[in-house]
């Protein structure tokens, strides 16, 4: 890794650090999820066009929050289809190492 690209893993991590105070009570690594924070909801949605307008990364199609993030609050109409749905139907949460990858190309790539 370049020199460049271990700078915006960094800033990406010292971003999220600062974002959500509660990522300093665990040790964070490219695997970290946003699950894992408990980043969720409205906070999501604050990280997002925080994140964005931190590192100017274009998103190529609309961002589909309920694909990356839990709800807010409980669901309960979630938690029941929740109970039927098939195990890859559940949402994807994202890792740090996808916000880094987009930092250092400018451009978010969906998982």
């Amino acid at each position: 890794m370049n020199h460049k690209d271990a700078q915006i893993e960094e800033q990406v991590f010292e971003f999220i650090r600062d974002f959500w105070p509660y990522a300093s009570e665990i040790n964070l690594t490219l695997d970290t999820t946003m699950d894992d924070l408990g980043i969720a909801g409205i906070d999501a949605e604050k990280l997002m066009e925080s994140y964005i307008e931190t590192f100017n990364v274009h998103f190529p199609q609309p961002f589909d929050y309920q694909k990356y993030f839990a709800p807010e609050t409980i669901d309960i109409v979630g938690l029941i289809k929740g109970l039927f749905k098939k195990s890859d139907d559940k949402f994807y949460s994202l890792k740090i190492r996808d916000f880094t990858i987009a930092a250092k190309a400018g451009i978010w790539h969906y998982p």
